[in-house]
């Protein structure tokens, strides 16, 4: 039997997993107060503003937090070593991604 036919002589499709993943983006800023702002996008449809609290510079504990949440439900750091700076401020990127979920479509 030839590889891709079942028994009666029928094509099986081998081609890869085609499940949709979602992809949410976290982007923070604040690395030098006890406050950062922080962008949350899933999908490019949904958009938070929150504010993660930390105790002096370079204290990610509340970014770390928000990122145990989603990571909770599912989501999966695929990227978190972009950055990037404007005159204002340094800016992290981190990227997250998770399996559709077609039965929970549009739960977070």
């Amino acid at each position: 039997m030839a590889y891709g036919q079942t028994d009666s002589g029928t094509h099986i499709n081998n081609e890869a997993d085609t499940t949709q993943e979602e992809y949410l983006t976290i982007v923070f800023t604040g690395f030098f107060i006890n406050s950062q702002s922080v962008y949350i996008s899933i999908n490019g449809e949904d958009y938070e503003r929150r504010t993660a609290y930390g105790k002096g510079n370079f204290n990610y504990n509340g970014v770390i937090k928000i990122m145990k949440e989603f990571n909770e439900k599912g989501w999966v750091v695929k990227n978190s070593n972009m950055s990037f700076k404007q005159e204002d401020s340094d800016y992290l990127f981190i990227l997250m991604t998770r399996k559709k979920n077609t039965t929970q479509e549009g739960s977070d």
